[in-house]
C-alpha cells in the first residue's frame, strides 16, 4: 500500500515536473527570441517607411508638378490668348522670332520653336537646328507635338506634352490661329526642364528629407518594437501561470526546474531525503532569470486586479478614481489652456513641409484674379500681375447680392508663409465686413482697426459699386489714388482723398477724417482705380501711372474691354522682360 502510494505520488510529480519543464524550455525560448525583435521589428518598420514615404512623395509630387504645369502653361496661353495682337499678317515672322526668345528668357526653358501648319520650321531659339531645318520639316521627334488633332476646352486650345528625352525633359506646343486662314497656322512650342522653381540652395531640403526619414523610423520602430516585446512578455507571464494554476491544482510545491532540452526529463525522488538535486552554473543563471520573471509576473497580476479593485468599490471611490486618471490633455482643456484642433495642427504640418515661396504663389493665385463685370450701366475688369515676395499692391474684387467691391491695397515684403495667411485674414474680414455692412466707411474702419492691431501700415483705395441704385462710391487714404477722363475732355485728371493711411490714426481720428466720393459719370467716361506704387513702379522709361493715363487718352473710343487688354498686353509683354517687377495691378471702369 505505502510502496503503491509512492510510486503514484512519484508519477504525480514526474508529470508535474514534465508539464513545468517544457513550459520552462518555452520561456527560455521566448527570451532569446527577444534578440531577434528589434531586427524583425527594424524590417517591418522599413516596410511601413517606405509605404509612408510613398505616399507622402505621391501626394506631394503631384502638387507640384500640377504647379509646374500651371505656370508653363500660362506661358503659352499668355501668347494664344492675344494672338490676334501679338502676331500681324505683315510680320508674323518677326512676330514669332520675338515671341519665342521671350518664351527662351522664363526659367526652366531650354529652347523655344515655332513651325507652319505642316511642320516646316520658321524659327528655333537653337541656332544648330535653325541653321539646318529652317524652312524644313524638324525631325520625326517633333512630329507628335505637331501633327495630331488639338482639342479645346472653353474655347482656348489644351497645351499638348510630350516627353522627347527620358524623365527629365518636357515637350509642350500649342497651336496658333491668329490669320485666320486655315484650322490654325502655325504650331509654337519649347522644351523646358520638369523639375523647377526648386531653390537654389538645397541644404535645406535635402537636411528636410533625411530628417523626415530618421523620424520616421522612429516614430514606426520604436511603438512596433514595444508592441512585439510586450506580446512576448505577456506570453511569457500566462505561462508562469500556468505553471502556478498546475502545482496549486496537484498539492504539490515542486520547486522550479530549468530544462535545456525537451527531450530531457529530470526526476525528483521524494522518498529519499539523500538524493538532492544539483545545482549547475547554468541553473544559477536560470534562476536569477526567474527571479526577474516573478516579479515582471507580480506587476502584471497588481495591474490587472486594479482595475477589477476599483469596480467592486462604491460610488464615491469610483469618481474619485476617474478623477485621479484624467487624461493630462483633457486637463489642459478644462484649466483652459489652448489645446490645438487636428485641423490646425494639419494645416501647420502641410505649412512647414511646402515652399513658402509656391505656398505664397498658391494664396495669391486664389484670392487675386483677373475680374471681367458687365452691369447694364458699367463694364468693369480687373488684371492682377503676381511676384514672388509679398511686397506690392494687390487687386482684390468682392461680391455679395448687389454690391462689388475692387479694392487695391498696398503690402510690405515679409516672410512669405506669415503674408500668405495675413492676406488671407485682411480678405475675410473684408468678405465678413462686406456682409455685415455694406458701407465705405465700415470697410475702412475694419481695416484700419486691424493694422493698428497688427501693427501693419497699409494704402488704401476701393470702389464699392451698388447694382440696384446704379451708384459707386470712391474712397481712398494714404498713397491711394485713381485717375478719370469724362468722353468730351483730352486731360485725364486725378482722384485722391487727403486722409493717412490704415493703421496710422486711432479708430477715433480715422473715423473723424474718413470721407468719399460719389461717382456720377455719363456714357463714355473712364475710371481707373490704380495701384498704390503705380508712380515707383516702371514700364520702360515712364511710370505706371504715367503709362495709364497715356494708353487710356490713347485707346478712350474702344470699349473698357479692348482698353483693359491693350494695357495688360504692355504690361505683360515688359514682365517678362523683368523679373522685378513687384506685385501690382489695375482696374479700369466705363460707363455705357
Amino acid at each position: 500500500m505505502i510502496e503503491n502510494g509512492l510510486k503514484t505520488d512519484r508519477k504525480k510529480t514526474e508529470v508535474i515536473m514534465d508539464i513545468q519543464g517544457r513550459l520552462d524550455t518555452l520561456i527560455h525560448y521566448i527570451r532569446r527570441a527577444r534578440r531577434g525583435i528589434t531586427s524583425v521589428s527594424f524590417l517591418i518598420a522599413l516596410l511601413l517607411l517606405f509605404l509612408f514615404v510613398g505616399g507622402s512623395y505621391y501626394f506631394l509630387f503631384a502638387y507640384y508638378e500640377r504647379v509646374v504645369e500651371l505656370y508653363y502653361d500660362s506661358l503659352l496661353k499668355n501668347i494664344s490668348q492675344y494672338q490676334n495682337q501679338l502676331i500681324r499678317k505683315e510680320s508674323y515672322w518677326k512676330d514669332l522670332e520675338h515671341h519665342c526668345n521671350l518664351l527662351k528668357g522664363n526659367r526652366g526653358v531650354l529652347d523655344a520653336w515655332c513651325t507652319d501648319r505642316f511642320g516646316k520650321l520658321i524659327f528655333h531659339t537653337n541656332e544648330k537646328v535653325s541653321g539646318e531645318y529652317k524652312g524644313k520639316r524638324l525631325p520625326s521627334e517633333y512630329y507628335e507635338s505637331i501633327t495630331h488633332v488639338w482639342g479645346f476646352e472653353d474655347g482656348e486650345p489644351i497645351v499638348k506634352r510630350v516627353r522627347p528625352h527620358g524623365f527629365l525633359t518636357l515637350r509642350l506646343s500649342i497651336p496658333i490661329y491668329a490669320l485666320g486662314q486655315e484650322y490654325h497656322d502655325f504650331v509654337l512650342g519649347f522644351d523646358v526642364k520638369r523639375f523647377v522653381l526648386i531653390p537654389e540652395d538645397r541644404t535645406p531640403l535635402f537636411l528636410f528629407i533625411g530628417g523626415y526619414v530618421l523620424v520616421s523610423i522612429v516614430l514606426l520602430h520604436v511603438p512596433l518594437f514595444l508592441w512585439i516585446r510586450g506580446g512576448f512578455n505577456r506570453m511569457a507571464s500566462q505561462a508562469r501561470l500556468v505553471i502556478g494554476a498546475i502545482q496549486a491544482e496537484a498539492g504539490t510545491v515542486a520547486p522550479e526546474v530549468y530544462v535545456p532540452k525537451p527531450e530531457t526529463t529530470l526526476y525528483l525522488e521524494t522518498s529519499s531525503a539523500e538524493e538532492e538535486k544539483e545545482i549547475t552554473e547554468e541553473e544559477e543563471e536560470e534562476e536569477a532569470e526567474e527571479e526577474y520573471e516573478e516579479e515582471y509576473k507580480e506587476e502584471v497580476e497588481e495591474e490587472v486586479s486594479a482595475p477589477m479593485e476599483r469596480e467592486e468599490m462604491p460610488g464615491p471611490g469610483i469618481e474619485e478614481e476617474i478623477i485621479e486618471e484624467t487624461p493630462t490633455a483633457v486637463k489642459s482643456e478644462v484649466q483652459g489652456e489652448a489645446v490645438p484642433s487636428e485641423t490646425e495642427i494639419e494645416g501647420i504640418e502641410e505649412k512647414l513641409s511646402s515652399n513658402p515661396i509656391l505656398y505664397l504663389m498658391d494664396k495669391k493665385n486664389t484670392l487675386f484674379r483677373k475680374q471681367d463685370l458687365t452691369l447694364d450701366f458699367l463694364e468693369a475688369l480687373s488684371y492682377t500681375y503676381h511676384s514672388k515676395s509679398s511686397e506690392g499692391s494687390y487687386l482684390l474684387y468682392l461680391t455679395g447680392g448687389n454690391l462689388h467691391l475692387f479694392t487695391a491695397f498696398s503690402y510690405p515684403d515679409v516672410n512669405s508663409a506669415f503674408a500668405a495667411d495675413q492676406l488671407t485674414v485682411i480678405v475675410d474680414n473684408l468678405r465678413s465686413s462686406l456682409g455685415v455692412e455694406p458701407q465705405s466707411r465700415h470697410l475702412f474702419k475694419t481695416l484700419n482697426l486691424y493694422c493698428l492691431e497688427n501693427n501693419l501700415h497699409m494704402d488704401v483705395s476701393a470702389v464699392l459699386i451698388r447694382q440696384d441704385e446704379r451708384k459707386i462710391e470712391y474712397s481712398s487714404c494714404g498713397k491711394g489714388q485713381s485717375i478719370y477722363l469724362k468722353h468730351n475732355e483730352d486731360v485725364v485728371k486725378s482722384l485722391k482723398l487727403d486722409i493717412g493711411g490704415c493703421g496710422i490714426l486711432s479708430d477715433a481720428d480715422f473715423e473723424d477724417a474718413f470721407s468719399y466720393a460719389e461717382i456720377d459719370f455719363v456714357t463714355g467716361d473712364l475710371f481707373v482705380l490704380l495701384p498704390q506704387n503705380a508712380f515707383e513702379q516702371h514700364i520702360e522709361e515712364e511710370s505706371m501711372a504715367s503709362f495709364m493715363r497715356r494708353v487710356i487718352l490713347e485707346h478712350k473710343e474702344q470699349s473698357a474691354k479692348d482698353i483693359a487688354a491693350s494695357i495688360n498686353e504692355y504690361i505683360e509683354e515688359y514682365r517678362r522682360k523683368d523679373r522685378r517687377f513687384h506685385e501690382t495691378g489695375f482696374a479700369l471702369f466705363k460707363y455705357i
